[in-house]
């Protein structure tokens, strides 16, 4: 199954769009500005699409540096004639001076670059789950017992069903600092295939510091089973506080959970939770939280735990009333962590 709810974040800009006649204007403000010309009909834009949005984001309300983008798949010409043919193309506008980068697209390259032009201190994103190049995933092995890392592609539909689970868990063991989770797109950092042969993917390891060689998980890749397998393997107690393990809970609607919190809660991601099958519990939390506040999730928490005491209804009832907590408990961890 393609999730295509991922298209929809995609969708969602944080830097700012530039039109063909304002170019001129947008690009000699009395600050630097960083133009990214992309298509997004083409598979290195696309995949660079979330890194870039990293970017905007740390440089957001900077009075040195704004971030923008030129769509050439809908403005080939302007792109023509500014001598732009690889997609994508990172230039930055300076008053006068224009500079092109020439290094690799991961949002901690092109944050380091932007600083260091504007002289401006960035706001580091905070992901929860890692994604390190070779030289940033050295430095996370020295600096953690041990990474739950999972080697990936942008074509694998595995891996994209697995990322909400990997930021659940990650969400679950945050508490841990001797813990990390990270994700690594092999197709972009080539060197790791070599040095770890990686094959079939989602290839998951961990690495524990003092051992030679990672541990290769062959488990389920569900959170249970990661919970169980980090804890025998790290020492840790982590338990998850949900009824009946995964009850109610799936991927696409975890997502969608996730991204409408990682996009200041964007309403446009209930929207989308709509017109997908099977997510009618999550339209109810999430609809219910929009419209009522935060509050109304502990009240509703409250009333849906006192009825499955009761134990009054059929099982089916009991059944349907056990998923709506799951969502719930899934989305108050959200919301935990969103005011960390």
């Amino acid at each position: 199954m393609i999730f295509a709810f991922t298209s929809l974040a995609a969708s969602i800009r944080n830097f700012i769009p530039i039109e063909p006649e304002e170019f001129d204007q947008k690009t000699k403000m009395n600050k630097c500005v960083m133009v990214r010309y992309y298509s997004m009909h083409q598979e290195p834009s696309t995949r660079s699409f979330r890194d870039y949005n990293l970017v905007a984001k740390a440089f957001n309300g900077s009075s040195k540096i704004s971030i923008a983008g030129l769509d050439c798949g809908k403005y080939r010409h302007l792109c023509v004639k500014h001598n732009v043919y690889n997609l994508p193309t990172v230039r930055m506008f300076c008053g006068e001076t224009m500079e092109e980068y020439n290094g690799g697209f991961s949002y901690e390259s092109l944050i380091k670059w932007g600083a260091n032009i504007s002289e401006e201190t960035p706001i580091e994103p905070k992901l929860i789950v890692k994604q390190p190049n070779s030289k940033t995933f050295k430095q996370m092995l020295e600096d953690h017992a041990c990474v739950l890392t999972s080697f990936e592609t942008p074509w694998c539909q595995a891996c994209i069903r697995n990322k909400p689970r990997l930021n659940r868990l990650a969400r679950l063991f945050y508490k841990e600092p001797q813990i990390a989770i990270a994700t690594i797109d092999v197709d972009r950092y080539r060197d790791f295939v070599h040095e770890y042969e990686t094959l079939v993917f989602p290839d998951i390891r961990l690495f524990v510091r003092g051992e030679k060689k990672p541990s290769e998980y062959y488990g389920k890749r569900k959170i249970p089973n990661y919970v169980e397998f980090l804890n025998e393997k790290c020492g840790t107690r982590v338990q998850i506080n949900d009824i009946e393990g995964e009850l109610g809970l799936n991927d696409e609607g975890n997502q969608l959970a996730e991204d409408y919190f990682d996009e200041g809660r964007n309403p446009l991601f209930i929207q989308e939770m709509h017109a997908r099958r099977g997510l009618e519990h999550y339209i109810y939390v999430m609809q219910g939280l929009q419209d009522n506040g935060d509050a109304w999730l502990d009240t509703q928490l409250a009333d849906l735990k006192a009825n499955v005491a009761a134990n009054e209804g059929s099982e089916k009832d009991i059944e349907e009333l056990k998923k709506k907590i799951n969502v719930i408990s899934f989305v108050k961890e959200l919301i935990a962590f969103e005011k960390k």
